[in-house]
């Protein structure tokens, strides 16, 4: 915290003592017990165990379980809202309220907590927008309509951002390059080795097995090229679950 205080006094900055309150990162299961925690020159700061950032609820188990019940009811009222809508707009327009008020908020933040596996409970919301949309009964499968209307499942949405993530700033994950000792245009990268499996569950462990699983042709186009043709194929190979991504034959 002191650190903390000292680079906002730096920049001109301060910190707003009504506002500010702290999560203590851990996993699941800890024996650590902290009461409170307080600086030099600022009240003792409120510590909770979970908060609201740039519009994500991040909790201190990282298990995003709060953020994904608030996005499942903003999602329901954007299939209420679709619901209201659809007898009255084209499916043209009724794409466009889609993709302003479900998927926008589906995307948001999608490469921190997308790991998560109630993600199946947000594709569960998407395919009855999917059903309102195209007007059918509740029980129909909606195989092969997202690929119809060019939508993304959320698995794939998951998928997409974190590979161009990656594919935009491949600094991050350099260190994992794999190093051939002769010519090759293999673009694969090696899994950091890691001590928790909480670990496999962030961005750039999920980004470099993504990203393996793609040819080699895939990986050599240019990042906008790229953008576009992964997008494709995603759409195209529609997967219901990151598994089924991975499990894809190429």
């Amino acid at each position: 915290m002191k650190s903390a205080e000292e680079w906002f006094l730096t920049n001109g900055l301060q910190i707003n003592k009504t506002k500010t309150n702290y999560l203590l990162f851990k996993t699941k299961h800890p024996n650590l017990k902290v009461e409170s925690w307080s600086c030099e020159s600022c009240s003792e700061l409120k510590w909770v165990d979970y908060t609201k950032f740039l519009g994500l609820y991040v909790d201190n188990t990282l298990s995003w379980a709060i953020h994904i019940e608030d996005l499942c009811r903003k999602l329901s009222k954007a299939c209420f809202a679709l619901r209201n809508l659809r007898n009255y707009l084209k499916l043209s327009l009724l794409l466009m309220v889609y993709h302003a008020n479900f998927e926008s908020h589906l995307r948001l933040g999608i490469i921190a907590w997308g790991c998560n596996s109630d993600l199946e409970k947000i594709f569960i919301i998407q395919k009855r927008a999917i059903r309102i949309m195209l007007k059918m009964p509740p029980r129909d499968s909606c195989r092969g309509c997202f690929r119809s209307l060019n939508i993304l499942t959320a698995a794939a949405l998951y998928i997409w951002e974190v590979v161009i993530y990656l594919r935009k700033y491949p600094q991050i994950a350099i260190k994992y390059k794999y190093k051939h000792h002769y010519g090759t245009r293999s673009k694969h990268y090696i899994l950091p080795k890691h001590h928790l499996s909480m670990y496999e569950n962030s961005p750039l462990y999920a980004a470099i097995l993504f990203y393996n699983k793609m040819t080699d042709e895939l990986k050599m186009l240019n990042v906008d090229t790229f953008k576009r043709a992964f997008k494709s194929y995603l759409i195209n190979m529609e997967p219901y679950t990151v598994d089924e991504y991975l499990n894809f034959p190429m």
